[in-house]
């Protein structure tokens, strides 16, 4: 056994066979836009990167299917396990006789998934920014054989990622957000 000083006044002892390192970005406890915008950010760098691999359209018609349908899907379900928490819970904002009735309810759910997509997306910009100028890189833009074909992906990657880190809540609805990628793609 080793003895490994402590943080404080004592001494801790462990195993060094027992000793677990997590990368935090698969053991974070935070908010649901931080893995909502992980996600969103490699699907965006994937496709960025796919025509620099050869991809056909239809591997970019599937990744924006994708995209659009983990967005879609997400928001459904968690619409419909807040109603169903309001029928189990003693939290008015849960309760489908929520102060307002269900049209308020749905306008409360709709701002609320406005602002957990404005939170990804801020997320998202940091991730795509951070796998082009950090350590540690994408493997879709490293893959890239063209030293000029990567170069040209990574920058539009960082365009992507400052538009969607300057403005957000712009950015409504993740058509928005492909919008804006077929813009800089055609730059």
């Amino acid at each position: 056994m080793a003895r490994l000083p402590a943080a404080n006044d004592g001494e801790a002892n462990a195993l060094f066979s027992d000793v677990k390192i997590i990368d935090t970005e698969f053991a974070f406890y935070g908010p649901v836009a931080f893995d909502l915008g992980l996600f969103t950010a490699h699907m965006l760098v994937a496709l960025l990167a796919a025509r620099a691999h050869g991809a056909k359209a239809a591997y970019e018609r599937y990744l924006r299917v994708q995209l659009r349908t983990f967005w879609r899907e997400f928001v459904q379900r968690y619409d419909q396990l807040w109603r169903d928490a309001g029928e189990s819970v003693h939290d008015a904002t849960c309760r489908p006789s929520f102060v307002g009735g269900v049209d308020a309810l749905v306008a409360v759910q709709a701002a609320h998934a406005q602002s957990t997509l404005a939170d990804a997306l801020g997320f998202a910009s940091l991730e795509m920014i951070r796998r082009v100028v950090g350590i540690a890189h994408a493997d879709d833009v490293d893959g890239i054989i063209d030293d000029a074909q990567r170069i040209v992906v990574e920058k539009r990657i960082l365009r992507v990622g400052m538009r969607l880190l300057a403005d957000t809540a712009s950015f409504r609805s993740i058509d928005r957000v492909l919008e804006l990628v077929d813009a800089i793609i055609q730059e």
